[in-house]
């Protein structure tokens, strides 16, 4: 492993230790506890009169490590009372890598309600 990637994997794992949160992932059936950490990606659309309209969704990002499943659209998540559900950006996916090396996902989400 060169440098770079070995930085990545320091990086995301004080991320992890420091600066994450609890979380349940939910996909499908399948359910699993751990921690990750918030971020947002900025999104632009059009809307039907050609108005351009810029707006950040939040991500979870997750060490690949930690997740053992692919997200898919539709997978939740729950952290601190708040439930969210992972979203297919406008011609993007509903998740991407956040470096080169596939240390981290970077989850796209949208909050939905307030868990009971």
């Amino acid at each position: 492993m060169n440098m770079l990637a070995n930085g990545l994997h320091w990086l995301a794992d004080k991320q992890a230790a420091h600066a994450s949160v609890d979380i349940e992932y939910r996909h499908g059936d399948l359910s699993f506890k751990t921690v990750a950490w918030l971020g947002r990606t900025k999104v632009e659309t059009t809307d039907e009169s050609g108005i351009r309209i810029l707006s950040h969704i939040t991500d979870f990002l997750i060490r690949s490590k930690d997740l053992p499943i692919t997200p898919i659209v539709g997978d939740e998540i729950g952290t601190n009372g708040l439930h969210y559900e992972v979203l297919e950006l406008p011609g993007d996916s509903c998740w991407c890598w956040s470096d080169p090396f596939q240390t981290t996902y970077r989850i796209h989400v949208r909050e939905l309600t307030k868990q009971k």
